[in-house]
This record gives structure tokens, C-alpha cells and sequence, in this order.
């Protein structure tokens, strides 16, 4: 650790250091040597040479199964090895061809581990290990070193696990200025370490330095907690809930409204109060329960549900750090800010993985309290982009039916390739072949059929399909949401909580403790009912249930609402009738506005 230990003791190296490029930094070299030690594993590259045999020798990319597709042999599992081992695996499988086969194995490429440093570093993103653990002081300088910006005495490490985030404290302060080599943890493969910035310390840490908060902005509102102490009056001071309309009730002077005030407007509102019976009154105001402003995080989220707001917004990044951070299974790419509105919700695209891993702030929005940040599956990732990239998405559990389009390849052989769109009766028109009944398949099943099928005209046959549009599964969405309609389905299931994004969200009419899920059958209809609300702003997932193709989400109206519809249309009428005629006058325009 030479390097940080000249860095330390070098006062002009404190301003951050250019960072490596994320994802493909070597961390100057440093990491080379436990490369020996390095497990293989998904998207690894490997280069096997095979002296005097070139034949047997070559490059290979490890698959997501953690296999390679060995010339002569054929898969070989090679997840968890080092190359020693790999070596001697090779030999083995290849002694049945080649006397005392002399092997080596290099890494070419390493991309099955990786670590994450965000927030406020020089070179925020992803960065790939060469070894199985990798230093904080390692990890930040490949990052470029904490901004002037940086809070460093609060930095995390985050382990993303199934059950949800653990987090560390680390004092990088501490380590990269003074030497204290207790901070210089290890971050293992999937780890994040985060550098907040001072302005926007974490969510966390506020309890703990809540009196050095500036709350000085944030305007009070139902539900929120304040405390008021009246200096050398105890009888004045006390603990007051704000009520659902605004109020709280102060002693000895009644309700007073304090929606909308910050503490310091509301310190002098008492003050006025209080001078009727106080000469002089020293007030102070502290907010104890933020619970008026809230948002919400929903999707492939760690800790999917509802946040309070401490400000009158928050960022994007501190909104999906507080909810534990995007799942491998996310589609970071397609997240949305919800904003919901009378006329249905107002939806903007986030582009989290840019944001997270590559550093754009450009994509570190604002969000206002009720706003909803929606992180979608990359499984069942909204209809409306399916068009961007439908030739990349690759669903191994959909089933084909009618209407669906799929793309055959096979290896070498144009002329058996080809897209084929699936007929109504579940069959595709397959070239030389004839008709091939395709409905309830997956597309691996397709493809073990494709080869079944072309094994009489080619050997061997290397066949891949790909489901280039998804057509024959929908759902429905009606009622009291910002865009009803039909929706299709790249998955056989999809949760209650998606299908109502992609529809908008409900409206301000929407009565979603009331939500019903309609399954029509031979036999007359089922009905389930689902608390939307609870779902979607209180983040339970008992009630995030599946809807399977052909079902409709129904999401009825308020009482209130239909009362007001009701009632618009008869006010308007008499209100014309009841106007002099000229109002109308005697045009056609006229005459039609009374239709």
C-alpha cells in the first residue's frame, strides 16, 4: 500500500485525482497479482492456449450458466475456479485426445465481479475487480477521490441481500488524511460504497444531528409533530400533532392553522399569540415528526414503499439510496418519476443506471412530495418502450401463443433462418419444414424442437430464437386511472403494482381501497378485491398480486366523484337555460351548445 501511504504523507495530492474509467480500471496495476486467485465466473473472458495445438486453443466467454463452449468437449462449468484449477480441468478433459497436453490459461477480460462507488467522487460508476475483495482506499482512488463536496467522515459501504441492505460506516477522512488504517475495510464483489454529499447527508445519520439540520425551509402540514418551548413558561410549552386540517390545538388560545408555515413563521405566530398574556415571549418551534410530505419508491427496489421528506424535495439518488438500491433485476434504465394530477399522472424517465454507475447528474432530478419513483423489472418492463428494444429482451419463462412474432436463427444456415409471426392457431410457417404448433412453448422448448425438426437436413444444428414481439398476452386496466386501456404482457404474470404504473397510476377520483381484479371464465367472471393504496403508498406486498392474461384491473370511482359528475353536467345545463338569450344567441353555434 505504498501508494496511499505516499499519499498521505503528500499534502498536494488532497484535491481529487483523475479517475480511472469505470468498468474497465486495473487501479494502476495494483490488483494484478491476486488475478491467480480470482474465481471465474458469468461474462468473464478467458484465452486458453494449448502449446503445439491451436485447435484446442482459443477465446472464451464464460455464459450467464457459468460454462464455456469447449472445442471438442463442449460445456465445461467453470463458476468458482481460478485458472490454476481451470488448467487442470482442461488437461483432464483433454488427455482422451492429446498425450501430456501442456495448458495455460489467461484472463482476458474480467467482468463477473464488481463494485460500486456513488455520491460524491470524482468518477461516480461501476468498476470491475481483478481479485475476490478489494480495499476502500483501493476502491476510492480508482473512483478519483472524495469532491470537496464530499461528507467523508459519513461514508457507507451498502451490501445489497436478499433480505434487504446491510449497511457500514466508514470514516474516509480518517483513512485518506489521517492514516487510520481501521477504516481501510474490504469490499467484497456487489458492494457499494457511497460518499454523500454535506449539503444532503443521509436519511440515517439525521436523528443523530438533527439539531445541526437546518429545517428553517420546510413548511409545516398535517400529521407533522412540532414542539414549542416558551422560556421560563412551561405552562405555555408543550407537545403538538398538526390535525388533518392544518390546526394544532394550543393551550389556553384554541386551534391555531400553521399549514404551510415554516417553524420560523410559526415561532412568530406564538410570539403574537403570547404577547397578550407574556411580555416579551422567547419561543422556539422544533419539528420532532416530519410526516407531512411523503414519496414513494416502488418497483426492484431493495425496500420498496413509503418515505417521509425532511425539505420540500429530494433527489432522485438520496430517494433510491433510502429504499436500499436498484435489484439485479431492475430495468435502471426505465425508471419514472410519477407525479400524479387530476387529469392522471405526469411521467418523466430517469435513466438510474446513468445516474448510479456513470455519474449524470443531469439525471438526478427532484422529487416533490408525492411523487412516486417507479424502478420497473427488466422481466416485464413496460409495453410502451417494448419497441426500443424488443430485440434484446429475451424472457426464457414466456410462453408463445398467437399474434407473437419470433426470430429463428440457426448458425451457418440463412436459409433455415428466418421471422416468423405465430397464426392464431398457435402455428408458425416454418420454411422447408411446414406448419409447427408453437402455443404454451418457451423459447428454449422452440428451439430444442427447431433442431429436432432440422437434425434430418443439417448436423448438429446450432439454433437460437428470439420472441421479437409479444402479442399474444394482455391485460386490462378500466376505471378511474390515468390511461385505461389494453396492455400486452411480456411475461405470463404481472404484479398489480406494474400494471397500475403502466396505466398511469389512479387518479385523484380513484377510490383504491376498492380495486378489483376481474378473471372472465366458461362459468361467469371471479372477482378479487386488491387495496391499491396499500400496494402502491404503503409499499405491502401481500396485496401486490398477479394478473394473468385476459384479466382486468377495475379501479372504481369515489362516492364524491360520481356525485360531482352527476351534478357538473345538470348545473351547466340550467346555467344556460337560466342565461338571457343573447349568451346563446340564435347561431348554430348556439343552438348546439344546448344539444
Amino acid at each position: 500500500m505504498t501508494v496511499i501511504i505516499g499519499f498521505w504523507a503528500t499534502p498536494s495530492l488532497a484535491q481529487p485525482q483523475t479517475a480511472q474509467t469505470p468498468e474497465t480500471s486495473t487501479a494502476a496495476g495494483r490488483v494484478l497479482a491476486g488475478s491467480s486467485l480470482y474465481t471465474l465466473g458469468p461474462e468473464d473472458v478467458i484465452a486458453i492456449d494449448v502449446a503445439r495445438h491451436p485447435e484446442f486453443s482459443g477465446v472464451y466467454t464464460v455464459s450467464l450458466d457459468g460454462d464455456i463452449q469447449y472445442s471438442f468437449v463442449g460445456d465445461i462449468n467453470v463458476s468458482g475456479l481460478t485458472k490454476g484449477q481451470l488448467e487442470e480441468k482442461i488437461k483432464a478433459a483433454i488427455s482422451a485426445y492429446l498425450v501430456s497436453p501442456e495448458v495455460h490459461i489467461t484472463i482476458a477480460e474480467f467482468k463477473s465481479k464488481a463494485f460500486y462507488v456513488l455520491g460524491e467522487v470524482a468518477g461516480p460508476g461501476k468498476y470491475m475487480m481483478r481479485s475476490e475483495t478489494i480495499m476502500v482506499s483501493e476502491a476510492v482512488l480508482m473512483a478519483g477521490l472524495p469532491t470537496a463536496a464530499a461528507a467523508m467522515h459519513k461514508a457507507r459501504i451498502i451490501t445489497p441481500g436478499v433480505n434487504g441492505s446491510t449497511t457500514r460506516e466508514v470514516d474516509l477522512y480518517s483513512l485518506l488524511y489521517a492514516g487510520n488504517l481501521n477504516e481501510d475495510v474490504v469490499l467484497n464483489s456487489g458492494d457499494y460504497l457511497y460518499v454523500p454529499a454535506a449539503v444532503t447527508e443521509s436519511a440515517e445519520k439525521k436523528e443523530e444531528d438533527k439539531d445541526n439540520f437546518d429545517f428553517s425551509k420546510y413548511t409545516l402540514g398535517p400529521e407533522d409533530v412540532v414542539e414549542i418551548s416558551v422560556a421560563r413558561h412551561p405552562d405555555f410549552s408543550g407537545t403538538y400533532p398538526v390535525s388533518m386540517e392544518g390546526n394544532i390545538q394550543y393551550k389556553f388560545v384554541g386551534d391555531i392553522n400553521v399549514t404551510g408555515m415554516t417553524k420560523g413563521k410559526l415561532e412568530e405566530k406564538i410570539k403574537t399569540v403570547l404577547s397578550s398574556y407574556i411580555a416579551s415571549p422567547e419561543v422556539n418551534v422544533t419539528i420532532t415528526g416530519f410526516n407531512s410530505k411523503a414519496f414513494y419508491v416502488l418497483g426492484e427496489v431493495a425496500s420498496p414503499g413509503k418515505y417521509t421528506m425532511r425539505s420540500e424535495n429530494i433527489t432522485v439518488n438520496e430517494a433510491v439510496l433510502m429504499a436500499g438500491l436498484p435489484t439485479d433485476a431492475a430495468a435502471m434504465r426505465k425508471a419514472r418519476v410519477v407525479t400524479p394530477g387530476a387529469d392522471g399522472g405526469a411521467a418523466r424517465e430517469v435513466d438510474l443506471y446513468a445516474l448510479l454507475y456513470g455519474g449524470a447528474l443531469q439525471e438526478n432530478s427532484l422529487l416533490k412530495p408525492g411523487d412516486t419513483l417507479y424502478v420497473p423489472s427488466a422481466v416485464t418492463e413496460s409495453a410502451v418502450s417494448k419497441k426500443e428494444d424488443g430485440g434484446h429482451f429475451d424472457p426464457l419463462r414466456y410462453t408463445l401463443g398467437p399474434e407473437d412474432v419470433v426470430e429463428i436463427s440457426v448458425m451457418s444456415h440463412p436459409d433455415f433462418s428466418g421471422t416468423c409471426p405465430v397464426s392464431m392457431e398457435g402455428k408458425i410457417q416454418y420454411k422447408f419444414v411446414g406448419d409447427i404448433n408453437v402455443t404454451g412453448m418457451t423459447k428454449e422448448e422452440l428451439e430444442e424442437k427447431i433442431k429436432t425438426v432440422l437434425s434430418s437436413y443439417i448436423a448438429s444444428p446450432e439454433v437460437s430464437v428470439t420472441v421479437t414481439e409479444f402479442n399474444s398476452k394482455v391485460f386490462y386496466v378500466l376505471g378511474e386511472v390515468g390511461q385505461p386501456g389494453k396492455y400486452v404482457m411480456r411475461s405470463d404474470t404481472i404484479p398489480v403494482s406494474e400494471a397500475a404504473m403502466l396505466a398511469g397510476l389512479p387518479t385523484d377520483a380513484a377510490a383504491m381501497r376498492k380495486a378489483k381484479i376481474i378473471t372472465p371464465g366458461a362459468r361467469g367472471s371471479t372477482v378479487r378485491k386488491v387495496n391499491l393504496f396499500s400496494v402502491l403508498y404503503e409499499g405491502n406486498t401481500e396485496e401486490n398480486v398477479f394478473l394473468k392474461p385476459g384479466d382486468y384491473l377495475y379501479v372504481p370511482s369515489t362516492v364524491m366523484a360520481k356525485v360531482i359528475r352527476v351534478i357538473t353536467p345538470v348545473s351547466t345545463v340550467v346555467g344556460i337555460t337560466a342565461s338571457p338569450p343573447a349568451t346563446v344567441g340564435n347561431t348554430k353555434a348556439g343552438i348546439e351548445n344546448l344539444k
